[in-house]
């Protein structure tokens, strides 16, 4: 959100929930973040606080998450856009986990 337009001056009346089952952690990352494409470019959603749940794993395997989304709906008064994200994409797509923390590591088409 924050390469599209500053979020400093949207507040954060709007929830939006994100629920997502995929079967790679990479297609889940790469899912969960179209969604926030999705959700700005179908509605004007601006997401500015987001918590999400512990990522599950079900006994078929799938990887899910789901997270709970605070923020706007995009107003051009009150909003100013920025540089326009077109597509999250697998390019170069990293994903290293440890016991104390997960780096992840994406490139976005702009």
């Amino acid at each position: 959100m924050e390469t599209m337009l500053d979020v400093s001056e949207a507040n954060t009346q709007e929830e939006f929930t994100i629920e997502l089952e995929e079967p790679t952690k990479g297609s889940m990352l790469v899912g969960f973040l179209s969604e926030f494409l999705f959700l700005f470019d179908t509605a004007g959603k601006i997401v500015k606080q987001i918590t999400i749940d512990p990522i599950e794993q079900t006994p078929e395997g799938m990887f899910k998450i789901r997270a709970v989304a605070h923020g706007d709906i995009f107003d051009r008064n009150r909003h100013e856009p920025d540089t326009e994200v077109k597509a999250i994409t697998y390019s170069y797509l990293e994903i290293e986990e440890t016991d104390q923390r997960t780096d992840i590591k994406i490139i976005y088409d702009i």
